[in-house]
């Protein structure tokens, strides 16, 4: 019930909303750490072959999209959630958190140039991440600015 001086029953959850938050910010980590860290270049090819076969064969996907366009938008795919926890948790502004995602996927693509992880360094993952982190800001500034209006209205 709301009333002069009590907060909205929404504030109580803020702060549980964020712990969750930040443990799927933890949990996203540990991932992209493990992705990047593990000796599995070859797996993950094989993992986005049968991904794109599944996309065309079982899903009927656009077949003109070939799997190397298929891999590149996983890529984007993967940052998403890197613009949009950066947005929602940190607090920075879009550029910010597309710009650590230039630094991030850079840092990435620098590790994949050791040669025990056996990958390949690339510019165009650099750019497909980064465009994944620009398009994560905007889904989060959204997500921010609907939750304003509605505690608002």
């Amino acid at each position: 019930m709301k009333g002069p001086g009590r907060p909205p029953v929404r504030a109580a959850a803020d702060p549980l909303l964020r712990r969750v938050a930040w443990a799927i910010a933890a949990l996203y980590a540990v991932g992209l750490a493990l992705l990047v860290f593990s000796p599995i270049g070859g797996a993950l090819n094989e993992l986005t072959v049968r991904l794109y076969v599944l996309w065309v064969y079982r899903l009927h996907g656009n077949p003109a999209v070939t799997p190397d366009w298929f891999g590149a938008g996983l890529n984007v795919v993967l940052f998403v959630p890197l613009g949009v926890l950066v947005v929602l948790l940190v607090r920075w502004p879009w550029w910010a958190a597309t710009l650590l995602a230039v630094w991030v996927s850079a840092g990435i693509e620098l590790v994949q140039v050791i040669p025990v992880l056996h990958r390949v360094a690339s510019l165009e993952d650099v750019i497909t991440n980064t465009t994944g982190g620009f398009a994560g800001a905007l889904i989060g500034i959204r997500l921010r600015d609907s939750v304003r209006a509605r505690d608002i209205g």
